[in-house]
C-alpha cells in the first residue's frame, strides 16, 4: 500500500517501472511491425513476441504490492525478458536487409518444415558475426522458430547456404530429442573410456578435484561436454546429408585452418574432419583431396583437465556410429534425399554454358554444382575474377528461382 504521505512504496514503484519497461518493449515491437518484410514468418515472429510481452504485462498488473515473494519473482522474470529479447528484435529487423539472399528462403523453409514439422517457422538474417549461427528452438516466446543468421558480408553469397544445414541441425537435435536417444549409451561409453586407461582413471578419482571423488562425479563431469560435442557432430552429419559435397567445401572455406584453442564442447578439429569424411563416404561422396589439408590441431589443456577431455573424447568417438544411424534414420523418415550426382553434373554443364538450370534442380544440387564450378577454376582468386564469381552467384540464384517457380505451379510434380 502507499505510505501515509502518498509517496509510492518501493514495491509499488518497482511494479510501476516493470510495467513501463514492458509497455516500452511492446511499443518497440509495434514500430518494427511497420517494416516491409520479405517473408511472413518475420512478421509473425513479431506478432508472437507482442503476445508474449502483453501476457507478461498482464502478469505484472495482477501482482499485489504487498506480496514480496511474487514481486521478486515477477521482477526477475521481467528483467530476464527485456535483457534476452532485444537481440531477437534486431535479428528480425535485419531479415529485411537487402544483403540477404532472399531467393534461397523458399527452399530453406521447405527443408525446415520437412525436418521439424509443418508448424515450424524460419527467419533468416544478415548478422555482424564471422560465422553462421542459430538461436536454439528453446526460446519461450518463439518455440517453433528457427532463426539462422549469416555473416553480413557473405549473406548474399549462395555458396554459404549449406552452412544453414548445420544450423538447422541444432533445431532438429532439440525437436527430435536426439540427446535423449543417445544419453544412456553415452554414459556407458564414458564409463568404458574411463576404464580404458586404469592409471588415468585412478589419477582422476584421487586428484581431479583436489580430493578423492566418486566415479559418478567424473562421469557427470564428462557428460556435459560430451553431449555438446555430439550435438555439433550431429549437425555436421545433417548438413552433408542435405547438401552433399557443398557442405564440405563451405565448412572448409569458412573455418580453415581451424582454431589454436580447444573448447571442451567441440570435437577437436582433427576429429571433426574425420567424422565429416566418414559421413561423406557413407553418402558416396568423394571428398576433394585439397579439402582439410594442414588444418591446425588446437592445443589441449594439461593435468586433470586434459585427462577429463581425453575421457570425453573417447566416449564421443564410441558414440558416433549410433549418432550416424540416428541421423540417417531421421532424415530418411522425413523424406530428405542427398543431392543427385547426375543432376549436379547437368547443372554444372549449364553453368559452364553461362545459363541457369531450368529443369528443377534442388537448392543442394545447384549449390554443389556451384562449388564444383569454382573448384575447376581454382577458386577464382584474382580481382578480375570477381565478375565471374558474381555471375556464378547469379546463375545459382536464377536456377533456384526457376525451381521455386516450378514447385509453386506444379506442387505435386
Amino acid at each position: 500500500m502507499s505510505s501515509a504521505t502518498g509517496v509510492a512504496t518501493t514495491a509499488e514503484f518497482r511494479l510501476a517501472y516493470a510495467q513501463r519497461k514492458l509497455r516500452a518493449f511492446i511499443r518497440g515491437i509495434i514500430e518494427l511491425q511497420s517494416s516491409e518484410f520479405p517473408h511472413s514468418d518475420s512478421r509473425k515472429a513479431l506478432e508472437d513476441l507482442a503476445l508474449y510481452f502483453e501476457a507478461r504485462l498482464r502478469q505484472v498488473e495482477r501482482v499485489i504490492a504487498t506480496d514480496d515473494a511474487a514481486i521478486d519473482q515477477t521482477l526477475a522474470q521481467v528483467n530476464v525478458s527485456v535483457y534476452r529479447y532485444p537481440p531477437l528484435l534486431g535479428f528480425i529487423l535485419r531479415s529485411t536487409n537487402v544483403r540477404n539472399a532472399f531467393e534461397t528462403y523458399f527452399h530453406l523453409k521447405r527443408l525446415v518444415k520437412k525436418i521439424l514439422g509443418s508448424s515450424a517457422h524460419l527467419v533468416t538474417s544478415a548478422e555482424w558475426l564471422f560465422i553462421p549461427f542459430t538461436y536454439p528452438m528453446s526460446i519461450d516466446a518463439l518455440p517453433d522458430y528457427v532463426l539462422v543468421g549469416a555473416p553480413a558480408p557473405e549473406a548474399a553469397n549462395t555458396l554459404i547456404v549449406p552452412l544453414a544445414g548445420h544450423e538447422i541441425g541444432h533445431s532438429a537435435w532439440r525437436k527430435h530429442n536426439v540427446g535423449n536417444q543417445i544419453s544412456q549409451n553415452l554414459v556407458s561409453h564414458i564409463d568404458a573410456a574411463l576404464d580404458a586407461n586404469p592409471a588415468r582413471r585412478d589419477n582422476l578419482l584421487q586428484k581431479a578435484f583436489g580430493r578423492h571423488v566418486q566415479r559418478s562425479l567424473i562421469i557427470q563431469t564428462c557428460y556435459s561436454p560430451a553431449i555438446k560435442q555430439l550435438e555439433e557432430i550431429f549437425c555436421d552429419f545433417v548438413a552433408p546429408f542435405i547438401f552433399g559435397e557443398s557442405y564440405l567445401w563451405a565448412f572448409e572455406c569458412f573455418l580453415v585452418p581451424g582454431s589454436n584453442s580447444r573448447s571442451q564442447e567441440y570435437p577437436s578439429g582433427e576429429a571433426r574432419i574425420r567424422f565429416l569424411i566418414h559421413a561423406a563416404r557413407q553418402l558416396g561422396i568423394s571428398a576433394d583431396p585439397v579439402l582439410f589439408q594442414r588444418w591446425r590441431n588446437p592445443g589441449v589443456p594439461s593435468g586433470s583437465e586434459a585427462d577429463i577431455l581425453s575421457v570425453t573424447d573417447g566416449a564421443v568417438e564410441r558414440s558416433t556410429p549410433q549418432l550416424w544411424q540416428i541421423t540417417t534414420a531421421l532424415l530418411q523418415q522425413v523424406g530428405i534425399a542427398p543431392p543427385s550426382p547426375t543432376v549436379v553434373t547437368r547443372v554444372l554443364r549449364n553453368f559452364e554454358h553461362v545459363v541457369p538450370d531450368s529443369d528443377g534442380a534442388s537448392i543442394a544440387e545447384v549449390v554443389t554444382a556451384g562449388w564444383q564450378y569454382l573448384s575447376l577454376r581454382k577458386g577464382l582468386p584474382k580481382p578480375n575474377d570477381d565478375a565471374t564469381f558474381d555471375l556464378l552467384n547469379e546463375l545459382m540464384l536464377k536456377s533456384i528461382e526457376v525451381t521455386e517457380y516450378r514447385m509453386r505451379v506444379q506442387p505435386d510434380a
